[in-house]
Formats: C-alpha cells, sequence, structure tokens
C-alpha cells in the first residue's frame, strides 16, 4: 500500500501560525548576520592577517636585536618564526579582573633563565588579542606582570611585602586592581615557592640577583619608537627585561578592509586582530610550522576555497618535510629531577631515532599513550623488551578518560622501570606532543612509586600533584610539558581512588 504524505505535509504546515511560517521560510536577522561574518572570516582572511601580523612582529625584533624570542601558546606561535622562537605559556584567564591568580602548573621559569643569561638580560614574550580596542591581550597585561612581581618578590630582589607600585603593570590598569592584586601577592608568593623544588629555587634566585629583577616592556604597534628610546637608557640600570610584545593591530571595527601588496599584485582582505584565536574553529588542523612554511602559497590564493584546498594538501602531507620531523623529535631524560630511570617525548622521535641517547639504547620499554598512530603500529627495536600503546584522550576532548587508563599506565611503569645505573633500564613514555598526556602518565606513576596514596588524603591535595609536573616541566627536565588543569584534576582523582581502594583491602585483610 502506498501512503502519499503530501497532503498530511499541507495539512500541517496549514496548522502553523503565520509567524512560524515566516520564521521557517526567512532567516532572522542573527542567523544572517552570523552567515556574513563568518563569510568575512573566512580561513583566506584569516591568514592574510595573521600573515601581516607576522611581518610586524619579525620588523619589530629585528629593531630591538633581542635574540630571546618566546611565543606565548597557543595563538603566539602562529605570529612568530618558530624556527628561532622558543615557547611559554601564559594564559589570559590568569589575568582577568576579579579572577588573579599565580599558575602552579605554568611556571614557565624557563623565560627568566634564559633570558638572565644573555649578556642584555632580555626576551620578547609574542602573543596578540582579537580585541578590536584593546592594544594587549591579559596574557601580557597583567598574567605576566602577576608573575614577574611574585617571582621578584619570592626570591627576594623586591622586598616581599612591598607595595604593587604603577611601573610593575601598564598604564591602563586601574589602581584598584592593582589594589586588588596586591592583596593576593603574598598568597602567590607562597603559590610559588610551595611546588619549586630547593634547588631550582636556587638557580632562580641566583639568576635574578647576578641579572637584576624581572621588568616588563610593553610593546605595540603605536611605540616601538618610544620602548627603543626607554631601552637606551635603561642600560646604566640593573633588570632583567621581558618585552610583551602584542601583533595585533586595534581597529575602529572588527573585519576592517585592508590592502595587503604581494609582489606586483594588491589584495583586499578583511584584517582581524588576534585571528590566530580559537585555531580549532577555523585552521582546517593546519599548525603554525605549516602555514609558516608555505605562508607565501596561503596569502596568494585567489578565493577562500583555493586557500582551503591547498591547506587540506598540506596537512595530507603532513610531517613528510625534514624540518616538520626534526621539530617533532623530543627525547628527554628525567633521571635528574626524578630520580627515576623515565625519558618523555613524542613518538616520532622514537620512529626518527632522535639522538645518540636513545642509540645508544637508554631504555628498554616503550608506553604511548597518544592518539596519532594505531594501536596495532609495531616498533621494531632489537633492545625494546617490552611495547604498551593506550590511546588517551584530553580532558577537554573526553571526561574522565585519563583517569580511567592511569591504572595500566602506572603498572606498565612498575613492572618495567628498572631502578639502576645500568644502560637499557628505562622506560620511555611518549605522546604525540610531550606537552600533557606523556607528563601526566609520568607525574601519577611517580607519586604512587613515592606511596602517596597509602598517606591520609589531608596529606596529598591537587598541589602535590601540580609539584611533581613542575619538577617535569623545569628546564632540566621537559621545559614545554603543559598539563591543563583538566589533567591535574583527573590525576588527583586516580590517587583519591587509589587510596580508596587500598583501605578496601585492609579492612578485608
Amino acid at each position: 500500500m502506498i501512503v502519499d504524505s503530501s497532503a498530511d505535509d499541507a495539512v500541517a504546515f496549514a496548522a502553523l501560525a503565520d509567524e512560524d511560517i515566516e520564521r521557517s521560510i526567512k532567516p532572522n536577522f542573527y542567523q544572517q548576520y552570523r552567515e556574513i561574518r563568518k563569510k568575512n572570516e573566512d580561513v583566506l582572511n584569516r591568514l592574510r592577517s595573521i600573515f601581516v601580523d607576522y611581518a610586524f612582529v619579525e620588523e619589530t625584533i629585528e629593531t630591538l636585536g633581542v635574540t630571546n624570542i618566546f611565543a606565548n601558546l597557543r595563538s603566539g606561535a602562529w605570529y612568530t618564526d618558530l624556527r628561532k622562537a622558543k615557547t611559554c605559556t601564559f594564559k589570559s584567564i590568569d589575568g582577568h579582573n576579579l579572577n588573579h591568580q599565580f599558575s602552579q602548573s605554568r611556571l614557565n621559569t624557563h623565560v627568566l633563565l634564559e633570558a638572565s643569561r644573555c649578556e642584555s638580560s632580555e626576551a620578547i614574550i609574542v602573543d596578540a588579542t582579537k580585541s578590536k580596542t584593546k592594544r594587549f591581550p591579559d596574557a601580557l597585561a597583567k598574567t605576566v606582570p602577576i608573575w614577574c612581581a611574585t617571582i621578584n618578590r619570592a626570591c627576594g630582589v623586591i622586598e616581599e611585602d612591598a607595595r604593587i607600585e604603577k611601573d610593575e603593570f601598564p598604564d591602563f590598569v586601574s589602581e584598584n586592581e592593582l589594589r586588588a592584586i596586591e592583596t593576593k601577592m603574598s598568597n602567590f608568593v607562597e603559590a610559588f615557592v610551595s611546588v619549586v623544588s630547593q634547588k631550582h629555587f636556587a638557580e632562580i634566585k641566583r639568576a635574578l640577583d647576578k641579572s637584576g629583577p624581572l621588568q616588563c616592556e610593553y610593546v605595540c604597534r603605536n611605540n616601538t619608537e618610544d620602548v627603543i628610546a626607554r631601552r637606551k637608557k635603561r642600560k646604566e640600570k640593573k633588570a632583567t627585561v621581558l618585552y610583551l610584545l602584542s601583533a595585533s593591530m586595534p581597529l575602529s571595527k572588527s573585519g576592517q578592509r585592508c590592502k595587503l601588496e604581494l609582489g606586483k599584485n594588491t589584495v583586499s582582505y578583511n584584517y582581524f586582530p588576534g585571528a590566530a584565536d580559537d585555531e580549532e574553529s577555523w585552521a582546517l588542523h593546519l599548525s603554525p610550522k605549516q602555514f609558516q612554511r608555505h605562508m607565501d602559497k596561503f596569502v596568494s590564493c585567489e578565493s577562500a576555497k583555493a586557500c582551503e584546498s591547498l591547506i587540506r594538501k598540506v596537512v595530507q602531507r603532513g610531517g613528510e618535510d625534514d624540518d616538520e620531523n626534526t621539530n617533532e623529535d623530543i627525547f628527554v631524560c628525567l633521571k635528574d629531577v626524578l630520580h627515576s630511570n623515565v625519558y618523555v617525548g613524542t613518538f616520532q622521535a622514537l620512529l626518527n631515532d632522535a639522538n645518540a641517547t636513545m642509540r645508544e639504547g637508554s631504555f628498554h620499554a616503550v608506553l604511548y599513550v597518544g592518539s596519532r598512530y594505531s594501536p596495532n603500529f609495531s616498533v621494531k627495536r632489537e633492545d625494546l623488551k617490552a611495547y604498551l600503546h593506550v590511546p588517551m584522550k584530553f580532558a577537554k576532548q573526553k571526561r574522565g578518560d585519563i583517569e580511567k587508563k592511569l591504572p595500566i599506565c602506572v603498572e606498565f611503569l612498575m613492572k618495567h622501570v628498572v631502578t639502576t645505573d645500568d644502560k637499557n633500564a628505562g622506560v620511555f613514555v611518549c605522546c604525540d606532543d610531550a606537552k600533557d598526556l606523556s607528563n601526566a602518565v609520568i607525574a601519577a606513576f611517580q607519586l604512587v612509586k613515592n606511596g602517596i596514596h597509602l598517606r591520609p588524603p589531608e596529606d596529598f591535595t591537587k598541589e602535590t600533584v601540580r609539584k611533581v609536573l613542575a619538577d617535569i616541566a623545569s628546564p632540566k627536565g621537559n621545559p614545554i610539558a603543559n598539563p591543563c588543569q583538566g589533567t591535574v584534576k583527573q590525576i588527583y582523582a586516580y590517587l583519591l581512588t587509589l587510596h580508596k581502594k587500598n583501605k578496601r583491602d585492609a579492612r578485608v585483610e
């Protein structure tokens, strides 16, 4: 039997109110606005905006003549030549008004150590803001100054109870906000000291005693000449200077039409400050390194469609280029910082047999917790006795996945980490970027090995977890380690679960 549904549809449509019919046919104002904005913020306009800001950053770095360059992840990496720059992680959320914080999981002490080692005691930190009117993102305007003020006071280069001075922050931070930060400063100092090992703290203190207190200089498009003039006068004063460079150009309106000269051709585009922000929503898996390698081709595309097609080709090729593979080869020994035969890094380093230490056979087992390679992928090494792949999802991707899979990872490490000085006695824990998951597994293992879970719950907190992660992320460890707060919570939850299990087992016995 054939049923004609058109009659039923007609009846249902006739039953709709006039306004419902109109709404179903005509898109409302907000839908139209979103469509227009999406078209204006297409990938081609974004990449051209980034290209212009990148050129400004490179020109400013050359003018200042500073060699220590740090891209503030993640946005800052798009505006900085990653062949020359290192990275740091200062988050804007730690500088938001009424929510000022000192992050115990993002210590960034490698920045001040690198700056203090060079003759001029200087470094540049690059970031951008997508605000139409602000000159600096909160990460540069407040998070970094809070970090500087905290470490200066903790190391005694400034009196711990000294008031926050106006020159420690940019001029646009209000007096009320400065006083709010000041009331929290003693807590910030305590938070910093609580997670830094004595050895590392002594290293930081020696560095600042030698080069002087941390001091911020704010650099944007309209004040470069003033900064250079102040730099010449400052040479007589002892200080470790951080130039906080904002790549963004303030606009009267977002999406302002601009012209870009590309050789003999001139193209028009919509400029967006901070166009690299929130890359998951627009970049089509393109990385900053891939963009910088092919940027001239990207910005020369005739249309957004052609640009998207080129991105897919570049992403599909992946790390075929030698430069790409080199940048992914991370292999770090953590024995000096954790006193365990554990190594951390990327799986790519294992495939490339990255360096002499790896070739010498310093480990006999591999634990891979990334997801780029399939579970059936085999690692062929004569000296490898054990290989385990436990694909983990980031805390933001799948809630509770890290906590769920930590038991099998820790069990593998407890079984295979050999506490001897013999060669080929360690375990290499790797993921896809060496920033989050691999460090989380090692921290959980270190805490269990030290019997933290056997103590009463009041004797270990999230601060205990952060302290181990801070040791791993120290300059002599894996400085690029940057586990998110969700990762810290899941490690702590795992320890609590382990503690409860041990308590139940004790009762049964």
